[in-house]
């Protein structure tokens, strides 16, 4: 069973209609994202549990943030988002870029 030129011309609109969704959707997604890396407002830390000293002064170092709704949980994904020396100023470029498609 071949695809007929009829239902390939289907796919192809389909697949622009897909794309011009995405499309739409990304640059809110893509301010709220790139407000987030601009600002250092950033989240509150969270604080852990009772432990020695020396393991909650590390933790503390690593700057996790806090959940917004949960302040007692880490937000591990998060965590360093807006630290360009990890090279995720990259990352997040190459998520937006307008010359991929999902095709």
């Amino acid at each position: 069973m071949g695809r007929t030129r009829s239902g390939e011309a289907d796919l192809t609109v389909a697949t622009r209609t897909v794309n011009n969704r995405i499309n739409n959707l990304l640059p809110p997604i893509k301010q709220a994202i790139q407000a987030y890396l601009d600002c250092d407002a950033g989240l509150p830390l969270w604080e852990p549990p009772a432990a020695p000293p020396s393991i909650v002064e590390h933790i503390r170092s690593l700057k996790i943030p806090a959940l917004p709704k949960s302040p007692h949980l880490p937000s591990l994904l998060l965590h360093n988002l807006g630290d360009s020396s990890l090279g995720l100023d990259h990352r997040v470029e190459k998520l937006f870029d307008e010359k991929k498609t999902m095709t």
